[in-house]
């Protein structure tokens, strides 16, 4: 009988989440003729934006990509290269036909994800690797694409980071940097590929992580470092020498690269995004302006191509011309959108240090004036942009729209990033205590039927409010951290032990205070706690399990399950049922 039902949740429930759409990964050819995207993180397309055709799918299964950067075109622009499952793919547009380049099980393609750019000829790709029984470091490795072959270029003694090619193909330039003292240490490299003259290099610059390498057609290259602060590397091959020399941009301008001789820009003002073309002297020959939302994804045959996206309404891409001011669209999936007819408001509010932060408010489905229930999703990190239904939580959570309960989603002190140095969890509990206090009455949210939500660091709130404040009428943790003691030797988590000041033994009675499972006395409201049984990041054995058996001795209103064979992620479609219709009946107490 419960098989029977749990077949008819599926049908009744999901359907319309089954078929939203998450747009993500686009990048086009050089000749701006084709792009390619990815479904859900997981399908790849390509659609011909010469013709009035339908994207064709590529690939699946790219959701196991070790590294989601490995990605480019050829310089031609009629093959794409990809790496899916540790091994390399590329794909023909004259052909049509996808090849496979294996790469040996050794290789480690991820290291940090600033790095993000990769390199590619119409024979060759270039990139940053580390052969875990050779290397020492991520190294320069290139791929010959017609003999499928890799070959290790150089390894130095920093990490190898982000590439790009001079645009007569002949020199590569490279980022290497080395992280000691509390702090990245970079450099810049040049590297000839006719063996015109040996590497250079410049000084190492303390401080800095470079991105955003791109080659102008004079031979400067263009850097960005992490603060957003801008330089441009200028080099001297009969002295053999690199000089990096800052350049000043206007307050709210990051420097994108180099277009030609001109500067590609990014200004972020208080109404939106603008994008522009700036001359040597940083005079504006062109540019185009949206909302916060709007996305570059490549300039082209003088007309901008950019995404645009709303908290309700999915992603699209467009080309505009500047000089025609028009604007075409080339990919969208608003018809598929399960969000269209639901209300949707964009709150600001003050934290606790008096500055401005956000919160994503969706109404529940056929909302009138009376007060609803809210599901409080905490991770941080938001914008105004479409939910990503590839993410198991959102297809948990956002379903819930139609029982009538509201989602809120909330940017604290701490964001996503997790970097504060300090106060974590106080400082993001506090915030939510904030935007209570100043949302109370001038929204329709019942704030005495808030619930947060929350997996990972999300979840690691979760478990932190419960404990620390009376405020919430209960909670739901996926594979959150709930031992903070414990979780902080593991050196697993960027919060546990980064920001707490210090490690257990170093701030004993700190993390006795905030520890949820040292404060698990002071739960008063019911959780919902799911654990996987593969998670090595926050294993369950010290944190959820833990906390739910001291619940039980406690007689706290706890329900716990775990799935021995999910890890931190939780997959599957069985699972998700299963999941999905605990969480419906938790929330059925608190309901209109």
């Amino acid at each position: 009988m419960m098989h029977k039902k749990l077949i008819l949740l599926i049908l009744f429930v999901l359907p319309c989440w089954a078929t939203a759409q998450s747009l993500s990964g686009f990048q086009l050819n050089a000749r701006a003729s084709h792009l390619v995207y990815l479904e859900n993180n997981d399908r790849l397309f390509l659609k011909s934006i010469e013709e009035n055709s339908l994207p064709v799918l590529i690939d699946s299964g790219l959701s196991q990509s070790e590294n989601t950067i490995l990605r480019t075109w050829n310089r031609k622009g009629d093959v794409f290269i990809y790496e899916k499952g540790g091994d390399f793919y590329t794909y023909s547009i004259q052909t049509k036909l996808t090849d496979k380049i294996d790469l040996p099980n050794t290789f480690g393609l991820f290291k940090y994800y600033r790095i993000d750019q990769v390199a590619a000829t119409d024979h060759s790709l270039f990139f940053s690797a580390k052969n875990n029984e050779a290397d020492e470091h991520f190294s320069l490795y290139q791929l010959d694409i017609q003999s499928k072959s890799t070959s290790k270029l150089l390894e130095l003694d920093g990490e190898v980071a982000n590439i790009t090619l001079s645009n007569d193909l002949e020199r590569l330039a490279f980022t290497s940097y080395q992280y000691f003292d509390d702090m990245y240490h970079s450099k810049l490299h040049l590297f000839s590929l006719n063996n015109e003259f040996e590497m250079i290099s410049s000084p190492m610059i303390d401080n800095v992580f470079y991105s955003h390498l791109s080659f102008s057609l004079d031979g400067r290259v263009s850097l960005r470092n992490m603060d957003g602060s801008a330089y441009v590397g200028a080099y001297d091959i009969d002295e053999k020498q690199i000089d990096i020399t800052p350049i000043e941009l206007s307050s709210g301008q990051y420097l994108l690269g180099f277009e030609g001789d001109n500067y590609k820009v990014l200004t972020m003002g208080t109404s939106g995004r603008t994008y522009s073309i700036l001359d040597k002297s940083f005079n504006k020959i062109e540019d185009v302006s949206g909302s916060s939302n709007l996305s570059l994804i490549g300039y082209l045959n003088e007309s901008f191509f950019m995404t645009e996206e709303s908290g309700i309404t999915p992603k699209s891409l467009f080309r505009y011309d500047p000089k025609e001011e028009d604007k075409e669209l080339i990919v969208s999936f608003t018809d598929e959108n399960p969000l269209s007819d639901n209300r949707y408001e964009v709150i600001t509010y003050e934290d606790l240090t008096g500055k401005d932060r956000q919160a994503f408010l969706y109404y529940p489905d056929g909302h009138t004036d009376e007060k609803f229930p809210t599901l409080l999703m905490n991770y941080g990190g938001y914008r105004d942009k479409y939910p990503d239904m590839s993410y198991f939580l959102n297809q948990l959570v956002f379903p819930m729209l139609k029982e009538g309960f509201g989602i809120v989603l909330l940017n604290t002190r701490g964001v996503n990033s997790e970097r504060l140095g300090e106060g974590y969890g106080q400082f993001q509990m506090e915030d939510t205590e904030a935007f209570i206090e100043q949302m109370n009455g001038k929204i329709p949210v019942d704030f005495e039927r808030l619930i947060p939500v929350g997996h990972s660091h999300g979840a690691t709130m979760v478990y932190y409010y419960l404990t620390h404040s009376n405020q919430f009428s209960g909670g739901i943790a996926i594979n959150g951290a709930a031992d903070w003691i414990e979780q902080a030797k593991l050196e697993r988590m960027t919060g546990l032990p980064g920001e707490m000041g210090g490690t257990p033994s170093e701030k004993v009675e700190l993390y006795k205070q905030a520890s949820p499972l040292e404060q698990i006395d002071h739960v008063v409201s019911p959780m919902l706690v799911f654990s996987g049984g593969k998670d090595t990041q926050i294993p369950y054995q010290i944190n959820s399990q833990l906390f739910a058996t001291k619940a039980k001795d406690l007689s706290l209103k706890l329900e716990y399950i775990h799935f021995d064979d999910q890890g931190h992620l939780i997959e599957g479609a069985d699972n998700l049922q299963l999941m999905s219709r605990e969480i419906r009946e938790f929330l059925t107490q608190w309901r209109n």
